[in-house]
């Protein structure tokens, strides 16, 4: 007790870096033993590219543009529609027509546009039987449906996106453990001048270090506590981040000389 009492006395003589202790370990502790659902939370946050081709529509605002979103969406094959805003469409013209050097100025199209995407498998007639059936719902003299482009099957995702999707949980272990060690360092500078006052007064040695494993512990002790009741805990990973807690005090050892 007298060793945890002197650690939560150092740690929150500046109490923003006393909660960012606590929050850096419980990151830790939290993400080893629930890295199923990290996982699972870092997939969803950067999904697969489920996308196979796609086609755009310009068509005329005196149309329900929304109701032909929601009547698109709804047929098999399609991902996805989404509206494409109103200063895209006309940047896009001028770009065209300043390609072909045709005057832009005073382009301003009265269109609203959209973008059929398809899922990954779907058939090449699926595909042209959807961009009929839109000239068919809007009719033709109201719409103009581009080609249907298809997905390049030898396009490679993102490198970054790949990396995060299948290395994000690790990542986030990592980086949560490295700053939890890097901010005990910080602390155990204060502790070791706290210890050395302790040392010259009462018959203890190793304070700093007995310090830092009694609240490391303690702390730890507590948040695997409150961990064992998510329903996704797994049980080896917790004693494995419990020991990982306890032995990463040994670092301290070697830098108490003066204190034997």
């Amino acid at each position: 007790m007298f060793y945890l009492t002197h650690f939560f006395q150092v740690i929150f003589k500046r109490p923003v870096r006393g909660i960012l202790y606590i929050l850096l370990l419980t990151s830790f502790v939290l993400s080893i033993s629930n890295i199923g659902t990290l996982e699972e939370i870092t997939s969803k946050m950067v999904p697969v590219d489920l996308a196979g081709g796609h086609f755009f529509a310009l068509i005329a605002n005196t149309e329900n543009v929304s109701r032909i979103q929601r009547n698109m969406s709804k047929l098999p094959g399609v991902l996805r529609v989404e509206l494409m805003k109103k200063e895209k469409i006309n940047r896009e013209v001028k770009k065209v027509m300043a390609n072909f050097k045709l005057g832009s100025e005073g382009v301003n199209l009265d269109v609203s546009g959209i973008k059929i995407v398809f899922e990954k498998d779907t058939m090449k007639r699926t595909k042209k039987l959807t961009r009929e059936y839109l000239v068919r719902l809007v009719g033709a003299e109201k719409v103009t449906a581009g080609t249907i482009k298809e997905r390049d099957k030898l396009q490679k995702e993102n490198k970054i996106i790949v990396f995060v999707r299948e290395w994000g949980a690790k990542l986030v272990i990592a980086l949560s453990f490295l700053l939890w060690l890097l901010l005990s360092f910080v602390i155990y500078k204060e502790a070791s001048e706290r210890a050395y006052l302790i040392s010259q007064f009462q018959r203890r040695n190793r304070v700093a270090f007995k310090m830092m494993l009694a609240g490391s512990c303690a702390l730890g002790s507590m948040i695997g506590m409150i961990v064992l009741v998510t329903p996704s805990v797994n049980f080896l990973n917790l004693g494995i981040v419990m020991g990982i807690v306890v032995i990463s005090n040994l670092l301290f050892i070697g830098k108490l000389k003066w204190e034997r």
